[in-house]
């Protein structure tokens, strides 16, 4: 009986998998602006400002 039940289980997933994999679809992948490690092009404006490993100015005291 417990392994009646076992491999009616084994089935039953063996078919939801099937299923579930034949109906999905892939995602779209969307354009996406790609950043780097180092902060470099962060700011439209000013692509230096934020960069790892440079001087950083302060305007306050």
């Amino acid at each position: 009986m417990y392994d009646r039940r076992r491999l009616s289980l084994a089935v039953a997933l063996t078919i939801c998998t099937v299923v579930l994999a034949g109906t999905a679809s892939p995602a779209d992948a969307s354009m996406f602006a790609i950043r780097s490690l180092d902060g470099r092009g962060n700011n439209e404006l000013h692509p230096n400002w934020g960069r790892a490993n440079t001087l950083y100015l302060r305007l306050a005291p």
